[in-house]
């Protein structure tokens, strides 16, 4: 008897609008865990990735976690390294405010937030 209340209950719960949205902002590709699961961390140029391995030890780990954050879209990573290059240090990044308006991959947004 508790079975089919059970049964009964979950069948009334998958036709509610609830349901659908909640199904909806957890499967699928267009979802933060499978963004995270299947997008590789960003690579940067040749050229880049020279400079990078010049930089001081703790500057390099900075930048390859931020590769990691800013996966879909590394243009703020850009404008840090290019900062880096023009005053020798940076901490734009470090920024909320700059990250949020120069920043336009959602998920790139909530890796940060993290």
């Amino acid at each position: 008897m508790a079975e089919n209340f059970f049964t009964e209950l979950k069948d009334k719960f998958q036709e509610t609008d609830l349901y659908k949205s909640i199904y909806e902002a957890t499967a699928g590709e267009n979802t933060y865990a499978y963004n995270n699961k299947t997008i590789p961390a960003a690579i940067l140029s040749e050229e880049d990735q020279d400079f990078v391995s010049e930089q001081p030890r703790q500057v390099q780990k900075d930048i390859n976690r931020y590769l990691d954050i800013f996966r879909n879209d590394p243009s703020p990573i850009y404008k840090l390294l290019a900062e880096i290059k023009e005053k020798g240090n940076s901490e734009l990044l470090e920024d909320a405010d700059f990250v949020r308006k120069n920043t336009t991959d959602k998920f790139d947004n909530m890796r940060y937030s993290d």
